[in-house]
């Protein structure tokens, strides 16, 4: 895979294809993390948009769209119910094992 390499003009930096989404990951991760100590639980709604917001503002700090990047649901550990929760929330890719 070639190495992609992202500038973002506010800070300065530039950064690869890696990090920007170490960035999204870490986001998602720390706000689900303050959910779930408070006792608040997503809906799969919910959390589709919320990951869509953080994809577009990660996007749009490598001079991208959230278009751009490709959201693959994973159903590994899923309902038939769930998956159809996920599809209704618009999510069009979908991956398991």
């Amino acid at each position: 895979m070639k190495d992609t390499y992202f500038y973002d003009k506010e800070t300065d930096k530039t950064y690869d294809t890696i990090e920007i989404y170490d960035v999204v990951l870490k986001e998602q991760n720390n706000a689900i993390i303050k959910f779930m100590k408070a006792g608040v639980e997503m809906s799969i709604k919910s959390n589709i948009e919320y990951i869509n917001e953080l994809k577009a503002a990660a996007a749009e700090k490598s001079g991208r769209t959230g278009d751009d990047v490709l959201l693959v649901a994973v159903t590994k550990l899923h309902t038939p119910e769930e998956m159809n929760e996920a599809i209704d929330a618009g999510i069009t890719d979908i991956g398991g094992k």
